[in-house]
C-alpha cells in the first residue's frame, strides 16, 4: 500500500505489479480533510527503465470535507515500470497548493 497526507489532503493506493511495465490492478482513495474550499487530487508517478519520471493523470475529489471517492484502473508503459509513488495534493482549480508523496515501491518484476 502507498499512503501520503498533506494539509486538507489525504490518498492511497493499492498497487499490483504484473510484469515489468504493467501495473495490473490499481486501488486509488482520494479524502478531503478540511471544509476550506479547495479540493484533493492524487496520481501516480512511476520510474521508468531509464531513470526518468513519469507523471501520470490526475484522479480528482471535488466533494467536500470528508468525501473519499474511489477508482480502480491498470497502467501500462513500454518504457519500463521500475518503482512506483503516490503523489497527493490540495488544489485551486489548477493552481497546486501542497503536495506530498510515498515512499518508492519496487518492481519486484525489474
Amino acid at each position: 500500500m502507498l499512503s501520503a497526507e498533506t494539509t486538507g489532503a489525504y490518498g492511497d493506493a493499492y498497487i499490483t505489479y504484473g510484469s515489468k511495465t504493467y501495473l495490473s490492478k490499481i486501488e486509488f482513495r482520494s479524502v478531503d480533510l478540511l471544509a476550506d474550499g479547495h479540493h484533493a487530487r492524487l496520481r501516480l508517478n512511476t520510474k521508468r527503465s531509464d531513470g526518468s519520471i513519469a507523471n501520470w493523470a490526475w484522479r480528482y475529489n471535488y466533494g467536500g470535507k470528508g468525501a473519499q471517492p474511489e477508482w480502480t484502473t491498470t497502467l501500462s508503459d513500454s518504457r519500463g515500470i521500475t518503482q512506483v509513488r503516490l503523489q497527493v495534493c490540495r488544489a485551486e482549480g489548477d493552481d497546486i497548493l501542497n503536495c506530498a508523496y510515498s515512499g518508492w515501491k519496487l518492481n519486484a518484476y525489474k
